[in-house]
């Protein structure tokens, strides 16, 4: 016999400030862990709001887990990264261009996932970055996620954390 299926509560967001203002939101709500797993994170107007929100976490305690790709998040300032760290928020690269005497361009975190407490999560394409915001006058360019709740936040909270700690992911059927 089938299972009945389980309600799952899925929002879809749109790039711009309706993504940007609930991004916050959710971050602000955190009260143990945040995994935050992104392309790109640019220290513009809306890097600095994401960030300051993210260190206000950081300050009440919450465990902060930010995954930057290094091509795509390669132009990360280091004062930005140290203001970070000194906070006490996990900061790692993956993927780095030069490794082991070798170059590395194929491997690159394209994911934009971030986990509240295993209980809410954002999963979509928006990076952090004005281009896909509204400021400066301009529209954010078009792009989509979702809010996932309950059992898939916790799932995407278990691949997180698998992908931090450099474990390989079992090829599914």
């Amino acid at each position: 016999m089938d299972k009945a299926p389980v309600k799952q509560n899925i929002n879809l967001l749109q790039s711009g400030s309706q993504f940007f203002e609930t991004l916050i939101k959710l971050i602000d709500e955190a009260r143990e862990e945040i995994h935050f797993q992104t392309y790109i994170f640019e220290k513009d107007e809306t890097g600095l709001s994401v960030s300051k929100a993210l260190l206000k976490a950081a300050a009440r305690g919450v465990k902060v887990h930010l995954l930057l790709d290094a091509y795509g998040s390669g132009k990360f300032p280091k004062d930005f990264m140290n203001e970070m760290r000194e906070a006490g928020i996990q900061l790692k690269f993956y993927g780095p261009i030069f490794a082991k005497g070798r170059f590395h361009i194929g491997r690159r975190l394209h994911r934009k996932v971030i986990v509240f407490d295993g209980r809410k999560a954002i999963v979509g394409g928006i990076n952090i970055t004005n281009h896909y915001n509204d400021v400066n006058g301009k529209k954010a360019w078009l792009d989509f996620a979702v809010v996932v709740e309950d059992g898939v936040a916790y799932r995407l909270r278990a691949i997180c954390i698998q992908r931090w700690r450099k474990k390989r992911f079992r090829r599914m059927p």
